[in-house]
Order: structure tokens, then C-alpha cells, then sequence
């Protein structure tokens, strides 16, 4: 029964692990993307 309750709170740390790289995987690549915006942006000559 031990290692029922050990394996249950295992799998359950596991995937917050999980959902937690979920978020940082959606955080740098918005990141990501923004740095990318504003780099391009900042390569375009002003108009005015």
C-alpha cells in the first residue's frame, strides 16, 4: 500500500513537472518571438 501512495504522489509531481516545462516552453518562445519582433523592427528604417 506504501508504494501505491508513493507511486500516486510520483506520477502527480511528474506531470506538475510537466504542466510547469509546458509553461516555460510557452514563456521563451513568447519571449522568443517578441525579441525576434522587436530586432526586425529595429532593422526597418524609420519612415519618418
Amino acid at each position: 500500500m506504501q508504494g501505491v501512495t508513493v507511486h500516486e504522489w510520483d506520477s502527480s509531481f511528474e506531470s506538475q513537472l510537466f504542466v510547469a516545462d509546458q509553461g516555460l516552453d510557452f514563456l521563451g518562445g513568447g519571449l522568443y518571438l517578441l525579441l525576434l519582433t522587436v530586432h526586425g523592427l529595429s532593422q526597418i528604417p524609420p519612415c519618418f
